[in-house]
């Protein structure tokens, strides 16, 4: 009877200690984000929002930060010393570093070329004899992927500024990026048409809440998940 008291006493406060886990919960963002959902850039849905929404129905704030390099946002992550980075797709390194909900939205890759510089796009292997850029740190969908790995076309680029202006000068035939957030965040001068993107090289990829492994907000992707569920956010 007293080992059945213990018992109770140790799975209570299990569950209690579980409802307050995660008390200060920390949001990164990266700049390089434009979530892509029903066919288009939808903000009042957006990472941002949904966490937002989903621990101020727990009765806890969110706090958010964002402006700092990403490489150093992925360390702060992996270290414990933020709880979620947002969104960020998905790849096998990755998920070895993190925990991830559930794809919650999406956002489309390809190839964007300079529109006095369009050319026939087949496949990743039409890229071959150009030379082409992508940002450092970025995440890329098969096959660009794998075209990355095994391709010494390419320049690493470790901001967007200068990834667009290599485009803008004809540094580079093409660049590899996110499109909707690239087309979000490049100058406003350039936004005047003269970046075109290939249609055949898009692809749709879905995106995910990524948590660090050693923050105690990782108890929680259970319930978010059934939060995005409820939300029925489509990740097309």
């Amino acid at each position: 009877m007293r080992f059945l008291i213990s018992l109770s006493v140790v799975i209570s406060f299990s569950h209690f200690a579980n409802a307050f886990a995660c008390e200060n919960p920390t949001l990164a963002i990266p700049r390089l984000s434009a979530p892509i959902q029903n066919g288009g850039p939808d903000p009042v849905k957006s990472a941002e929002n949904l966490l937002t929404d989903f621990f101020e129905k727990r009765g806890q704030k969110l706090t958010i930060k964002n402006g700092f390099p990403w490489a150093r946002m992925l360390a702060e992550l992996e270290n414990g010393n933020i709880d979620l980075i947002a969104p960020m797709l998905k790849t096998p390194e990755r998920d070895e570093k993190y925990l991830f909900s559930d794809s919650w939205a999406s956002d489309q890759h390809g190839v964007i070329v300079h529109k006095d510089s369009v050319f026939g796009f087949q496949s990743a292997e039409d890229l071959t004899h150009r030379n082409g850029a992508y940002l450092n740190g970025a995440a890329f969908p098969e096959p660009y992927r794998s075209y990355i790995q095994t391709h010494d076309n390419l320049t690493v680029v470790y901001d967007l500024d200068s990834l667009s202006k290599m485009l803008d000068q004809k540094r580079v035939d093409f660049i590899l990026a996110p499109i909707g957030s690239l087309f979000r965040v490049i100058p406003e001068k350039m936004q005047d048409g003269r970046f075109v993107t290939l249609g055949p090289s898009v692809i749709s990829t879905p995106l995910y809440i990524a948590f660090s492994r050693k923050s105690d907000c990782k108890n929680l992707i259970p319930a978010l998940n059934a939060f995005i569920q409820e939300k029925s956010v489509p990740t097309n």
